[in-house]
């Protein structure tokens, strides 16, 4: 159900957002206008909401392991893997604080950007940003948060600054 209410809010939102850019001139690819970029999300986010609405649920394709036994079980002694030889794993976290770490990185990201971004410039907005976002995951270490992190500093300063000539200062101290 969860699935659902998160489908609908991206289409609502990403039609909102396509609706609300129109107000903008949209130009063209080589030349594009104020609007352009708030209809390509709009559009991105309506389609990813009905990707989310449409797809089955999982998808995950899981691989056999070829254990070279043929009475169908693995070596743990369980035919699908689940037998761990009388060891009992830890069961999945659940309750209301699973998800929290997730949504309090995304909030702190976002605010990171925003402060960030008005008295710091790209450079610190981006890295901050993403090092946030990424610590937000627990699989992430710090290493792999900071490598992140730079690279997509790296990438973001190329494609807004160069490229597109984002009028955001790299730095701005203020």
């Amino acid at each position: 159900m969860q699935r659902y209410g998160s489908g609908a809010i991206l289409i609502v939102l990403g039609l909102a957002l396509a609706w609300k850019s129109l107000d903008y001139r949209i130009g063209v690819l080589a030349r594009m206008g104020p609007g352009f970029f708030p209809l390509m999300l709009g559009v991105v986010l309506a389609v990813l909401g009905l990707l989310i609405l449409v797809l089955p649920e999982d998808r995950t394709v899981h691989p056999v392991a070829d254990t070279g036994r043929t009475d169908g079980t693995d070596r743990k002694g369980g035919a699908d893997g689940t037998h761990d030889g009388g060891h009992t794993q830890p069961a999945a976290r659940s309750g209301p604080r699973r998800g929290l770490r997730p949504w309090l990185g995304v909030v702190l990201a976002f605010a990171a950007f925003v402060v960030f971004g008005r008295y710091g410039g790209l450079i610190p907005a981006t890295f901050a940003t993403v090092l946030i976002a990424a610590l937000a995951d627990r699989d992430n270490g710090i290493a792999a948060a900071l490598g992140l992190a730079a690279a997509v500093t790296v990438f973001s300063v190329l494609v807004f600054h160069y490229l597109i000539h984002l009028q955001l200062p790299l730095f701005g101290w203020r």
